[in-house]
């Protein structure tokens, strides 16, 4: 065992003199004499320093892990000097000299470092003409410092969990009628521990509804319709989820098929399906009913709010089983289907793409699921849980805030091709299963492929395969925020487009903005992810927005209004100006019982007044 320790111990010195530099925020240069004796001293006091260091490392990883005989061991065969008699004696607990220098812990060290090699090895590697160009993007104007615009402090009597963002019908909301021509106004839905969501409007935070329900509210979405289908998808602790019709304040549909809280529930693209996911290892798939020729829904038509008939149903078509809490889920568009749903969860180093066809698409009578690996070397080994994801207004670009103790959030290429092969999809005869122990629901014809499962014989003889996993492509690798394994944290892009022509074709692009994440510090803080034409390296902080006095749970951006042009703000700033600039407004929720808007300051003049 002593030798083990000691052993340990070189191996750590070893992989700190190869280590890469840590991310800039925390790289600190050091100043060394033009002379030759001075240099050789420097360079002997800095091998001291960095063999100390390695043991100080190994003994706080020892003593976190309570291998304690084991860190007895380092002590008794440490060269004297590198673990001061102070800690020998462990006199008070007090950390010793040494120890106080490891103030990173040695997981944290080698997650950079793995992640450093990584992004090297991209480096490397030819990327496409096209990915080039969506990397780069040379004529993208800078977009302006983000800066506060309003803070909305009447909210919530307990600590505010989520929000979500749309543009609502006036009309439906009577207490505003006289107060404004305009047809739409932007809103904000926040969900609370005192078992509310309240709807107030985004700019002055009057409120417009208050829905009661039975449960600390841990996700909110509003329908991307919500114009024609003015309905709310609310979740919580409880392990149920509900569908509300604003226009009565009442649930109209409600689940309660989660055991453990429900942390996430979200809407496809459009509006076709609804995904939920829970802390009892499972995802819940939901569509909307086809109408049937005995019972005819009554068809969305005037967008005002009112006389739309009935609100939308939808019904339950599968449960997919993890091997862990499903902590987090998010939507990207997809060509010929109504999205990809991406799932990812505890215990696990796979992302999973979940391919979902049109509702009444004959064409499409399969979906389908492919794994893609969050480890760029294409190995097993899980280090962080994804505990957020945020898919750029692109769709080219996935963000994924982790657990991992250095705060990090990795940025992902989105597949080009999140389809499995059609044979596999079609021929396969089980579902997701937990451990196992198959579990089948045949209560639907739509057809999942089992994740953990080996390739095996179809029911009709022919033979499912499925391609092995791929890993997906790093674009950057985000450090500076404060969280940890116990963060609840969120993050999201700013929403902006741009007027210019990149490919050629008169069309005009969409354009992902900076990325902006919470912070358990109380901070927003603010990512360059791409190069923006501002000078700031790419994958650099940009801002540290400080306003709130606690923990930021919850962040979302501005949606642009229905039916607004393609311009350079398409989030809730009203002066969009067409050199391509501007930015986005975004929207923090905190247990400091406010919410706050950030975004450009020429978008102030929108929330003045109110």
């Amino acid at each position: 065992m002593a030798t083990g320790a000691a052993a340990a111990a070189a191996a750590a010195t070893s992989s700190l003199h190869h280590h890469r530099p840590t991310p800039p925020s925390t790289t600190k240069s050091i100043t060394t004499s033009a002379t030759t004796t001075t240099t050789t001293t420097t360079q002997l006091h800095e091998a001291r320093n960095v063999r100390s260091l390695a043991y100080a490392l190994v003994a706080r990883f020892l003593a976190d892990q309570g291998l304690h005989a084991t860190a007895e061991a380092l002590e008794l065969e440490a060269p004297h000097g590198f673990l001061p008699s102070s800690s020998r004696s462990g006199s008070g607990g007090a950390p010793a000299p040494m120890l106080q220098l490891a103030s990173k812990p040695l997981m944290a060290i080698l997650e950079e470092y793995i992640a450093d090699r990584a992004r090297a090895e991209l480096e490397a590697v030819s990327i496409s003409r096209s990915d080039d160009h969506i990397l780069r993007r040379r004529d993208m104007p800078p977009l302006d410092p983000v800066v506060p615009l309003k803070t909305l402090d009447t909210m919530h009597t307990s600590n505010i969990l989520c929000i979500a963002h749309a543009y609502l019908p006036t009309a439906l909301f009577p207490v505003l009628l006289g107060s404004t021509n305009a047809p739409l106004i932007p809103a904000i839905a926040t969900g609370a521990a005192d078992k509310t969501v309240r709807i107030a409007h985004a700019r002055s935070g009057k409120l417009l509804a208050n829905l009661h329900v039975d449960f600390s509210v841990l996700s909110v979405e509003f329908h991307p319709a919500v114009t024609a289908a003015p309905i709310v998808l609310v979740a919580g602790m409880d392990g149920s989820h509900h569908l509300y019709d604003l226009r009565t304040g009442n649930p109209f549909q409600s689940w309660r098929d989660h055991t453990k809280y429900v942390v996430r529930a979200s809407f496809s693209p459009d509006g076709e399906w609804f995904a939920t996911a829970g802390y009892d290892k499972t995802a819940n798939i939901y569509r909307l009913q086809e109408p049937r020729d005995s019972d005819q829904q009554e068809p969305l038509g005037k967008e005002d709010g009112h006389d739309q008939g009935n609100p939308p149903q939808y019904e339950k078509v599968q449960t997919l089983y993890f091997n862990g809490p499903v902590e987090c889920l998010a939507f990207v568009r997809t060509d010929g289907a109504s999205g990809t749903l991406i799932i990812g969860a505890r215990n696990d180093n796979y992302l999973h793409f979940v391919t979902l066809p049109k509702v009444g698409d004959a064409s499409t009578t399969t979906t389908s699921i492919r794994r893609w690996n969050m480890n760029s070397n294409n190995d097993d080994w899980v280090s962080f849980t994804p505990m957020d994801l945020a898919v750029s207004p692109s769709g080219r670009f996935l963000a994924v805030y982790t657990d991992a103790g250095s705060g990090r959030i990795v940025v992902y290429a989105v597949p080009r091709d999140l389809a499995v092969v059609a044979a596999a999809a079609a021929t396969a005869a089980s579902d997701w299963a937990a451990g196992d122990q198959p579990k089948r629901d045949t209560s639907t014809s739509i057809s999942f492929l089992r994740p953990y499962s080996r390739p095996t014989a179809a029911t009709d003889g022919a033979a499912a395969t499925t391609a092995k996993p791929q890993p997906l492509r790093i674009v950057s690798d985000l450090y500076g925020v404060d969280a940890d394994a116990f963060s609840r944290p969120r993050c999201c892009w700013e929403v902006v487009a741009a007027a210019a022509d990149h490919d050629g074709g008169g069309a005009v692009d969409a354009v992902d903005g900076r990325l902006f994440a919470t912070s358990d510090d109380g901070a927003v803080v603010v990512f360059n992810v791409l190069p923006d034409g501002s000078g700031h390296p790419q994958g650099h902080i940009v801002a540290s927005l400080a306003g709130h006095d606690k923990t930021v749970r919850g962040i979302v951006a501005a949606k642009p209004a229905p039916g607004a042009a393609a311009v350079a703000s398409a989030g809730d700033h009203d002066d969009a100006r067409g050199d391509g600039g501007g930015g986005g407004v975004i929207y923090s929720c905190s247990y400091d019982l406010t919410v706050k808007a950030w975004g450009p300051a020429a978008a102030a003049e929108a929330f003045e007044g109110l």
